[in-house]
């Protein structure tokens, strides 16, 4: 996947550069520079862990990187102007063919079964998803004829389509255990159970209420009664002594 690693440290690095020519902050020629250099050690690096086989696999994809900067910096108004004459490809490759050697490029992978065409395959569609169109800009069933690459890088990536069948599940394991009875148990209607809970509680409350009442009356006739006698016995207590 070192492929892909570079991909995504180039790709970063051509935006931030093309946000900074848009501003002024940074002179194409600089920024193409920064770009040269990048790749370069990209590439040394490659060579120095992978070998000859793994240095030729990033020159192919370095082709694809440098096709994709150059378009992304064109198709921005503020970079165009300043970068038409400092085309990464021209500077690395010293040719200005991109937008119809990309595709030969990928037509040529097409035919490969090296085991490393799948990983290059990704850098590919990378580019392609990001919206390279090279010779297919101005064309009139462009969206057509670069899905259909998509759809090719796509297979010898994953070896399938990247269309499911809609009766195809994805994963059928997960349908082992669901159960397809079609008789429902529905849960019971508890609205008239509460309702008839509430009125009995309701009701338990008033009649308490009412048993209450009545038991306590006669005590409290009792206790007023003590209280008037007490009243009285202090009354005639405080007679006496006088």
């Amino acid at each position: 996947m070192f492929l892909m690693e570079n991909f995504h440290e180039f790709y970063a690095e051509v935006q931030a550069l093309a946000g900074r020519i848009a501003v002024g902050e940074l002179r194409a020629a600089d920024a193409r520079q920064r770009l040269v250099r990048l790749v370069d050690r990209q590439q040394m690096a490659a060579e120095r862990e992978g070998g000859t086989y793994a240095a030729e696999l990033y020159l192919r994809a370095k082709y694809a990187m440098a096709a994709l900067a150059d378009e992304v910096f064109l198709r921005d108004p503020n970079v165009a102007g300043a970068w038409i004459d400092e085309l990464l490809e021209s500077a690395i490759f010293g040719s200005r063919c991109a937008g119809e050697k990309f595709f030969d490029d990928i037509d040529a992978l097409l035919g490969e079964r090296s085991a490393a065409a799948g990983e290059l395959a990704r850098v590919y569609l990378a580019v392609l998803s990001l919206g390279f169109q090279g010779r297919f800009r101005e064309s009139l069933d462009a969206d057509v004829a670069l899905e259909e690459y998509r759809r090719k890088l796509y297979r010898v990536i994953y070896a399938r389509d990247a269309r499911i069948d809609p009766e195809e599940k994805v994963f059928p394991a997960a349908y082992a255990a669901t159960f397809f009875d079609s008789s429902r148990s529905e849960l019971p209607y508890l609205r008239p159970w509460v309702v008839t809970i509430c009125v009995i509680f309701v009701l338990w409350i008033v009649a308490a209420d009412l048993i209450w009442r009545d038991a306590t009356a006669g005590i409290a006739t009792q206790i007023d009664n003590v209280l008037e006698a007490a009243a009285s016995i202090g009354n005639t207590g405080t007679g006496g002594s006088r």
